[in-house]
């Protein structure tokens, strides 16, 4: 058998599952909660404010990571409007 180590990493890094529906097993996929805070932040006024503070080096402790993503330290930055 086959060592398919890389595969099950790849796997686990994309947040994928298989569920079982009946008889016929099905793949659906859907963002992560990740996925959807990081959408989220373009539309929350406060962190666009922040987002352009970090350009100018004006943000003490806030990121912009190389995905777009905004965090403080080591924290994603949650907007305060959403279902999280």
């Amino acid at each position: 058998m086959p060592n398919n180590t890389h595969v099950q990493v790849e796997i686990a890094q994309l947040n994928i599952h298989i569920v079982r529906q009946s008889q016929n097993a099905s793949l659906r996929v859907e963002p992560t909660l990740v996925e959807e805070i990081k959408k989220a932040q373009h539309k929350d006024k406060d962190l666009m404010k922040i987002r352009e503070q970090t350009r100018e080096n004006k943000a003490l402790f806030f990121r912009v990571d190389d995905k777009g993503t905004l965090w403080y330290k080591h924290r994603i930055c949650v907007p305060k409007e959403g279902k999280f």
